[in-house]
C-alpha cells in the first residue's frame, strides 16, 4: 500500500470520527441558553432610586391614609337607599293619580336627586381612576428589586431597605384594590340607579301629562251632591270629622317633634345666625342715617333699615327653606305664620298706601293657605276652605274695584295703575273659574289655578319689596366708598341707578314669570319644547342648535360683545384717563381700537357658539377677498386710512383742521371709513380718511391748543401810540378766554399821513371758538377807543374758521 493511499485512508477516518462525535453531542436546548444577568448599578445611583421609590411609596400611602376607609363610598351607599325609597315612594303616589301639583314636587325632588346622583358618579369615575394610576405607579416601584442581586456585592442594608419596601408596596397594593374594589360595586350599583332613576323620571313625565288631561275631568262629585253631615261633625258614611283632625293634628305634632329632635343643632345655628344678622343690620341702620344726613335724596332709601328686627326675623325665615331640608308641613306653617307680623310691617313701609287693602287681603289668604297646608290630610274640610277662599277672594276684588278705592292710584302713579288694573281682573276672573270649577267637583283644575294665582302674588308682592329694598341698598351704596370714589358714579349716578333699576326689575320680573310657570305646572313642558325647537341631537348623542337656535345665540352674543364695549369704553373714560396722564387723542385711538377688539372678538365667539365652522368660514373670505380688494380698493383704503389716523394720530379728534377754504372745523370722530368734521357754523362734513392722509391739511391744534388772535385796528395819526397800545393789551388781557402766556401784545404797524396802524396779538387755548374770541375783543376796543374819544376801525381778518 503506497504512502499516499495510506495518508488518505487517515485523512477520511480522521473526517468521520470527528463528524460521529459532533453528531452525538447533543445541541444545547433554548431554555438552558443562560440568562444574562442584569448589569449591577452603581452603588450611587442604586441608592438614588431606592430613596426615589420610598418617597413615591411614602406619598402613596400618606393618600391612603388620610382617606377614611368608608368616606369614599359612604355617602353614595346613603343616597342610593335614598333613591331606593324614593323609587317606592313615588311609584305609590303615582299609582294614585297625584295631582298637578304634587308632581311638581316629585319632579323637583327627582331633579335634585338625578344632581345628586351625576355627582357621585363622577365622584367615583375619579376615585377609581386616580386608584388606578396609583396602581400603575406602584406596578414602577417594584421594578426596583430586579436591578439588585444578592450575590453582585450589594450592601445589606440595601437589600434590607429593598425587602422593606417590597412588603410595603404589597401591603399598599392589597389596601388600594380593595378600596378599589368596593368603589366598583358602588360605583356599578349607582350606574344602575341611574338607569332607575330616568325610566321614573320618564313616568314622572308621563303622569304629569295624565293629570294634565285630567283637569277638565269631574273627579270628585259636586258639592251640592256630598253627603254632608247627617249628624254633628260626622259624615253619613261613618267618616267622624272631629276624630280625623285630632289624628292629622296629632301626626303633624308628632312628626314635628320628631324633626325638631333631629335638628337640634340646625335650630341652635339659626339662633346664633338670627343674631349675627340682627347685630349687622343694626351698623347698617346708623351707617343709612348718615347717608341720609348727608344726602337728602337717600332718606327714602334709609327707610328700609329702620326695622332691623322685622327685617331680621323676614330674612330668618326666608332662609329656613334651606336650613332645615324637608321640613315637615307643621313646621314649614308655623314658620309662614310667623313671617306674618314682620312681612305686613316691612311692606307697609314700602308699599304705596293705596295697596294696603290688597296687602291686608294677601295676608288674610296667606293665612288661610298656612292652615290648609297642615289640613291637607282632611280633603272634605280642605275643599270646604278653598271654596270659602276663592268666594271670599272674589267678592273683596269686586269690591275693591266698584268702590274705587283705587282711584287716587290712577291718579298719583298712572304707570303703576296701568299694571294693577288688568291683573286684579284677570285675578278676579281665575278666582270665579277656580271657585266654579271646585263646586262642580273639578277639585284638581280649581286648586291649581286658585293656589297658582295667590302664590303668584305673594311672590309679587315680595319680590316687589325686594326691588324697592335693592334700590336703597345700590343708592346707599353709590354714596359709600369705594364707589362714590369712583368717576363713573361721580358725574352719572342718576343715569346708573335707572339702568341697574331697570335691570333688576327685569331680573325680577323674569324670574316672577318663571315661578308662576311652574305653579302652572307649565314650566317644564315649555322647557322641554324650546329645548326641542333650539336643540337637536345628533348622531354622537351632543346637543347641538338647531338653525333657529344658531341665529338667537350668534345675535346675542355680538349684542353682548356690544354691551362689553360701551361699559369698557365708559369706564374708561370716566376713570382710568383722567387718572393717569394721557396725550390728547390718544384716549379716543385707545378706545376705539378696543371696540374693534372686543367686536372681532364677540363676533368669534358668537360663531363659535352657533356652531359655525370657522375653516369653511376662511376659505370662504380667501375667497372673495381678492374680488373684494379689486371691487372695495377705496373703501379698504379708507379704513387703512383710518387705523393710520388711529395710531400715527397726525389728525385726532377735537382737533382745528383746515383742509381748504369751505372745509375747516372742529374734528368730532374718527370712524372706520369716514372722519366728521363740524364747522363753526354747526355743519357736519364727512371727510373720507384717504384724504386726510394723502390730501395738505392744515392742523392748527396738532402739537399745541395755543392759537394766535389777530385784530389790525386803524387810529388818526393824532392818537397817542403809547395810550391806544395800552388800551389793547388792558383790554386782550381782560378777555377770559386769552391765555396768559404767552403774553398778550399789540405793535404799531405803520405810520401814515392821516391814521396809525396797530395790531393786537393774543394767545387763546380754545381754538375752536376763535372768531367768538375775535369779535368780543373787536366789540370791546371799538368801546373803549370811542369813550378815550379816538375814533377807531378795526380792519377785516380773513377767516379761517
Amino acid at each position: 500500500m503506497s504512502p499516499h493511499f495510506k495518508a488518505l485512508l487517515f485523512a477520511v477516518a480522521t473526517v468521520l470520527i470527528c463528524t460521529a462525535g459532533h453528531a452525538q453531542t447533543p445541541t444545547p436546548s433554548p431554555s438552558a441558553t443562560p440568562v444574562a444577568s442584569p448589569t449591577p448599578l452603581p452603588l450611587a445611583e442604586l441608592t438614588a432610586q431606592i430613596v426615589s421609590a420610598e418617597d413615591a411609596r411614602g406619598k402613596i400611602e400618606g393618600e391612603l391614609a388620610s382617606e377614611p376607609p368608608l368616606a369614599a363610598n359612604g355617602d353614595t351607599t346613603v343616597l342610593l337607599r335614598k333613591i331606593e325609597a324614593s323609587l317606592a315612594d313615588t311609584a305609590r303616589m303615582l299609582a294614585s293619580e297625584p295631582s298637578l301639583e304634587t308632581i311638581r314636587d316629585l319632579e323637583a325632588r327627582w331633579q335634585t336627586l338625578s344632581e345628586a346622583l351625576d355627582a357621585s358618579i363622577r365622584s367615583l369615575t375619579e376615585r377609581v381612576t386616580h386608584y388606578d394610576e396609583q396602581l400603575a405607579n406602584l406596578d414602577d416601584l417594584t421594578k426596583i428589586a430586579t436591578l439588585v442581586r444578592k450575590d453582585d456585592g450589594t450592601p445589606k442594608e440595601l437589600l434590607t431597605r429593598l425587602d422593606a419596601l417590597g412588603v410595603a408596596i404589597k401591603k399598599n397594593r392589597d389596601t388600594i384594590q380593595k378600596r378599589r374594589g368596593g368603589l366598583a360595586v358602588a360605583l356599578s350599583q349607582a350606574q344602575t340607579q341611574e338607569h332607575k332613576l330616568g325610566d321614573m323620571v320618564e313616568l314622572v313625565k308621563q303622569a304629569r301629562t295624565q293629570a294634565a288631561g285630567r283637569l277638565f275631568v269631574t273627579e270628585s262629585m259636586p258639592l251640592w251632591s256630598l253627603p254632608i253631615w247627617s249628624e254633628p261633625l260626622r259624615l253619613s258614611s261613618g267618616f267622624n270629622l272631629a276624630q280625623e283632625t285630632r289624628t292629622a293634628w296629632s301626626k303633624q305634632w308628632a312628626d314635628f317633634a320628631q324633626y325638631a329632635r333631629a335638628q337640634a343643632n340646625t335650630f341652635l345655628l339659626h339662633g346664633f345666625l338670627f343674631i349675627a344678622l340682627l347685630a349687622g343690620l343694626y351698623w347698617a341702620r346708623r351707617r343709612a342715617r348718615d347717608w341720609a344726613d348727608d344726602e337728602p335724596s337717600l332718606k327714602r332709601a334709609a327707610l328700609v333699615f329702620e326695622m332691623p328686627i322685622s327685617m331680621t326675623i323676614a330674612f330668618s325665615l326666608v332662609a329656613a327653606s334651606w336650613i332645615y331640608p324637608k321640613a315637615p308641613p307643621l313646621l314649614i306653617a308655623i314658620g309662614g305664620a310667623a313671617a306674618l307680623v314682620p312681612a305686613i310691617l316691612i311692606l307697609r313701609r314700602l308699599l304705596d298706601r293705596h295697596l294696603f287693602p290688597i296687602l291686608n287681603a294677601l295676608v288674610v289668604f296667606y293665612a288661610i293657605d298656612q292652615f290648609l297646608t297642615v289640613a291637607d290630610a282632611l280633603p272634605i274640610l280642605a275643599r270646604l276652605l278653598f271654596l270659602a277662599e276663592m268666594g271670599g277672594g272674589a267678592l273683596f276684588l269686586v269690591w275693591l274695584l266698584r268702590a274705587g278705592q283705587l282711584d287716587a292710584l290712577r291718579e298719583q302713579d298712572e304707570r303703576l295703575a296701568k299694571v294693577t288694573f288688568p291683573c286684579l281682573h284677570l285675578t278676579l276672573a281665575v278666582f270665579l273659574a277656580s271657585f266654579l270649577a271646585n263646586l262642580l267637583g273639578c277639585v284638581s283644575l280649581g286648586n291649581l289655578l286658585g293656589h297658582a294665582t295667590l302664590q303668584s302674588a305673594y311672590l309679587a308682592v315680595v319680590l316687589y319689596a325686594v326691588t324697592r329694598i335693592v334700590d336703597g341698598l345700590i343708592l346707599a351704596g353709590f354714596s359709600a366708598k369705594p364707589l362714590a370714589d369712583l368717576g363713573m358714579i361721580r358725574h352719572h349716578r342718576t343715569l346708573i341707578w335707572r339702568r341697574t333699576h331697570r335691570s333688576f326689575q327685569l331680573a325680577a320680573f323674569l324670574f316672577w314669570a318663571f315661578e308662576s310657570l311652574d305653579l302652572l305646572s307649565l314650566r317644564s313642558p315649555l322647557i322641554e319644547k324650546a329645548q326641542a325647537f333650539l336643540f337637536v341631537v345628533n348622531k354622537s348623542g351632543v346637543s347641538d342648535f338647531t338653525l333657529l337656535g344658531q341665529f338667537l345665540a350668534f345675535g346675542a352674543v355680538v349684542w353682548a360683545s356690544f354691551l362689553i364695549s360701551r361699559f369698557l369704553r365708559f369706564a374708561l373714560e370716566e376713570d382710568f384717563y383722567p387718572r393717569i396722564s394721557v396725550q390728547r387723542g390718544l384716549s379716543y385711538a385707545v378706545s376705539t381700537m378696543l371696540h374693534y377688539t372686543v367686536l372681532l372678538l364677540g363676533f368669534y365667539l358668537a360663531a363659535s357658539v352657533a356652531g359655525i365652522d370657522m375653516t369653511k368660514f376662511n376659505i370662504l373670505v380667501g375667497a372673495f377677498g381678492v374680488g373684494m380688494g379689486f371691487g372695495l380698493q377705496n373703501i379698504i383704503n379708507n379704513f387703512v386710512s383710518g387705523v393710520i389716523l388711529l395710531f400715527e394720530r397726525p389728525v385726532k379728534v377735537g382737533d382745528v383742521v383746515q383742509m381748504d377754504a369751505a372745509t375747516s372745523g372742529v374734528v368730532d370722530r374718527i370712524g372706520i371709513r369716514a372722519s366728521i368734521i363740524r364747522t363753526s357754523t354747526g355743519a357736519e362734513i364727512i371727510v373720507p380718511n384717504g384724504k386726510l392722509i394723502s390730501e395738505q391739511v392744515i392742523n392748527w391744534t396738532l402739537s399745541s391748543r395755543l392759537r394766535a388772535v389777530e385784530i389790525p385796528v386803524s387810529t388818526p395819526a393824532t392818537a397817542d401810540p403809547c395810550h391806544v397800545i395800552e388800551i389793547l393789551t388792558r383790554l386782550a388781557n381782560a378777555h377770559p378766554l386769552i391765555a396768559a402766556k404767552p403774553a398778550s401784545s399789540a405793535q404799531l404797524m405803520e405810520l401814515g399821513a392821516d391814521t396809525l396802524q396797530f395790531k393786537l396779538s393774543a394767545w387763546t387755548e380754545h381754538a375752536e371758538k376763535c372768531g367768538g374770541i375775535r369779535s368780543d375783543l373787536a366789540v370791546a376796543i371799538h368801546t373803549a377807543l370811542v369813550k378815550e374819544g379816538i375814533r377807531s376801525s378795526t380792519l377785516p381778518v380773513p377767516a379761517v374758521l
